[in-house]
């Protein structure tokens, strides 16, 4: 089956990893030359979790998102495999720089994820849905990840699989 498997880009973690950099290196150094203020400390173990963090997504190399002729599968959302029947529309959100594909889906999809009240009600204030893809720490193009999931759901099953081979390259 084609299929089109996208990962974490260790680029984007490295960005984090830098901009902890420059807090956690000088308060460390501060520190070994024998300045022990709690305002050093605070900050190299607020910005050090950001070193873990950003070796987290380093060194995560799952699989984030697949798409198939079926549907689309991401990690993120546990809902499983979104089948393109369910799917009405996709569109391209940014929220605090971080990017997100949002599914329009059916009923029968929406009630196969639980989302609180106030969770909702804040996807609706940001222009988002109930089902957002992050892709936010893919390497992907939005533009032409929107414009494949609008192809592959109004595509007949059996032309599937030569449209994501189209698309395999270009995203």
């Amino acid at each position: 089956m084609t299929e089109i498997k996208l990962y974490k880009s260790p680029i984007m973690s490295l960005r984090l990893f830098l901009l902890c950099s420059i807090f956690v290196i000088p308060c460390a150094w501060l520190i070994f030359k024998g300045d022990n203020s709690w305002k050093l400390w605070f900050p190299l173990c607020f910005f050090g979790l950001g070193y873990i963090v950003s070796l987290f997504h380093i060194l995560d190399r799952r699989v984030q998102i697949i798409i198939n002729k079926n549907g689309i599968w991401d990690r993120t959302t546990k809902l499983g495999l979104m089948e393109w029947e369910f799917i009405k529309e996709a569109y391209e959100i940014e929220v605090q720089k971080q990017k997100f594909i949002s599914v329009v889906a059916d009923e029968k999809l929406k009630s196969k994820k639980k989302i609180y009240g106030w969770a909702s009600y804040l996807n609706r204030k940001l222009g988002a849905q109930d089902i957002n893809l992050n892709i936010s720490q893919i390497k992907v193009n939005a533009e032409k990840m929107v414009t494949l999931i609008d192809i592959l759901k109004n595509e007949p099953i059996e032309n599937r699989d030569k449209v994501i081979e189209m698309y395999r390259d270009r995203l």
